[in-house]
């Protein structure tokens, strides 16, 4: 188990964590516009709390739609150390593909990781998602090696979720019936954020 009792978790990254901009608003319009029923997190929080109540763990939800990895540096000190977690889990580099700058993103996830150290945050990367967009995922492809690079050198977790997704979409080609995983633009459908909990889950427990 890599949680341990009365951890301090929180999730950092972009709208693949959370729908912030929809999930917060006071137009019910908007707020239940959502093509999707829950992120990734709440699915995950849920497999952690019915199968291991022992934990006793607290969570914060940081995500917030749009980010790339400076827009997290810009607001680590103010939503991320006041709550003093103890582990972090952090998906980002979706955004950063759509104009990838490789030397910028490794800069960036590196001072990351650095303020993490330094703070005595654990954290827990994952790859990047899957998309449908062929090109885009040659972006998604060289963060993902950097991610992957720096998870090793800053001796941080690696979740590799994109491999299963590509399985499903390898399948999808030939399957008589399609599992959609997505929904609009990058988003991921309610398949798509419950395969990646699944596969963050299978992590933490192993």
């Amino acid at each position: 188990m890599k949680i341990n009792h009365g951890e301090r978790i929180v999730f950092f990254g972009d709208s693949l964590t959370r729908r912030t901009d929809l999930k917060e608003s006071d137009c019910p319009a908007r707020r239940y516009a959502l093509d999707y029923g829950e992120s990734y997190v709440d699915i995950l929080v849920k497999r952690l709390l019915v199968h291991h109540p022992q934990l006793e763990f607290t969570f914060h939800n940081c995500g917030h739609g749009g980010d790339t990895i400076l827009h997290l540096l810009e607001r680590y000190k103010t939503d991320v150390v006041p709550l003093m977690p103890s582990l972090m889990i952090l998906w980002i580099g979706q955004n950063d593909a759509k104009h990838f700058d490789p030397t910028r993103f490794e800069n960036g996830l590196r001072c990351l990781l650095g303020w993490c150290r330094e703070d005595n945050i654990r954290v827990i990367l994952l790859s990047t998602s899957a998309h449908r967009d062929e090109q885009k995922m040659i972006s998604l492809a060289k963060a993902d090696q950097i991610i992957h690079r720096l998870s090793q050198e800053f001796s941080a977790g690696f979740v590799d979720v994109k491999t299963p997704m590509e399985r499903v979409m390898d399948y999808n080609r030939t399957g008589e019936f399609p599992v959609e995983m997505f929904t609009s633009g990058s988003h991921l459908s309610e398949l798509g954020n419950l395969l990646v909990a699944d596969t963050v889950y299978e992590y933490l427990v192993k």
